[in-house]
């Protein structure tokens, strides 16, 4: 398709400049264009520029040399410059029909080498814009002139060129989004596997704090149990100390009873012996004084109950009772008896 294209502007060029030597100009403007498109024809296309720009100037209305300084310029491969002339020439041409279909048909294929050579620079959008605007131009230029098959083919290239742009634009945006979407899979299974990370550190943090209140409960109810076992330590110590310091009173109790009770027979046991030594003789007793103190202070530790049981039994004593006394003791004297005394006043009377 490059190739085709290249050759129609070739042969089209040649063409273009051809009728502007046909129009009736002045002496010196059919001269310049004739020597400008001699230069054209052998490759000198900066001499035939400037011929060109001559002719321009000796006849800046005339569409003619606006159009071949157009062609030599994209000859030159200065296509922008090129467009601008023919933009220039179809304004001259409104009167002039075929050098207005000539122009625009340039003009495309001016800017459908701009659109090739975006393409291989890899700018897609350019080459598309520069192909839509070449695929107008070819339209204009059938427009104006109905019967030019060169701009109707060159109009279909484009055409398809502008197609086979989109294809790709397509294929890639569909390999994008193919690309998206399994970048935004990946995406979503890093971004999954990253909430089940957390979830599961989350999980491993609540166990953990679950452990730690289970320890920390255990630990409780064990310090619990240690104090419930203390205290029950303390009081069963408390109860034993209270109950061995009960038995101790106890025993102490019993013990002084015991002590009494001993006291008391010793007593009654020290009465019947001095009731049995009354029948004496006085030289074995102690001497009076000292034996009335003594029973003093006996009568005033034996009990009151004791002293009457004795005053009893001296009054019940029968005399042949005392006799038979007397006949035991034999020649041991007089016995001498004690009779009971009132608290009050203690005399001593002897039998």
């Amino acid at each position: 398709m490059m190739k085709r294209l290249a050759t129609i502007l070739i042969v089209f060029a040649l063409a273009g400049a051809s009728p502007a030597m046909a129009f009736d100009w002045n002496n010196r403007l059919p001269r310049l264009i004739e020597e400008g498109v001699a230069a054209y024809d052998s490759g000198d296309y900066e001499t035939a520029r400037g011929i060109f720009h001559d002719a321009r100037v000796e006849a800046p209305d005339a569409p003619e040399p606006v159009m071949n300084l157009g062609l030599t310029s994209a000859k030159m491969g200065e296509y922008q410059e090129a467009i601008a002339s023919f933009n220039h020439a179809v304004e001259l041409a409104e009167s002039a029909p075929e050098i207005r279909a000539k122009s625009l048909y340039n003009k495309g294929l001016s800017q459908f080498e701009l659109a090739r050579q975006a393409l291989e620079a890899q700018d897609r959008e350019q080459a598309i814009q520069m192909g839509v605007a070449a695929l107008k131009s070819f339209n204009e230029a059938l427009d104006a002139q109905s019967d030019f098959p060169d701009a109707e083919f060159n109009r279909e290239q484009v055409r398809n060129f502008l197609m086979q742009l989109a294809q790709q634009a397509q294929q890639e945006q569909q390999q994008q989004q193919g690309d998206g979407d399994q970048n935004q899979d990946q995406q979503d299974q890093e971004n999954q596997d990253q909430q089940n990370q957390q979830q599961q550190q989350q999980n491993g943090d609540q166990n953990q704090d679950q452990q730690d209140q289970q320890q920390s409960d255990q630990q409780q109810q064990q310090g619990d149990q240690q104090d419930q076992q203390n205290q029950q330590q303390g009081d069963q110590q408390n109860d034993q100390q209270q109950q061995q310091g009960e038995q101790q009173d106890q025993d102490q109790q019993q013990e002084g009873k015991a002590q009494q009770n001993s006291q008391e027979q010793g007593e009654e046991q020290q009465q019947d012996e001095k009731q049995a030594d009354s029948g004496t003789p006085q030289e074995e007793q102690q001497p009076e004084e000292k034996q009335a103190d003594q029973s003093q202070a006996g009568d005033q530790e034996q009990p009151q109950e004791g002293q009457q049981q004795q005053a009893q039994m001296a009054q019940q004593m029968s005399e042949e009772e005392a006799k038979n006394m007397l006949n035991l003791l034999g020649n041991r004297g007089l016995l001498i008896l004690r009779q009971p005394r009132d608290d009050s006043r203690r005399s001593r009377q002897d039998w």
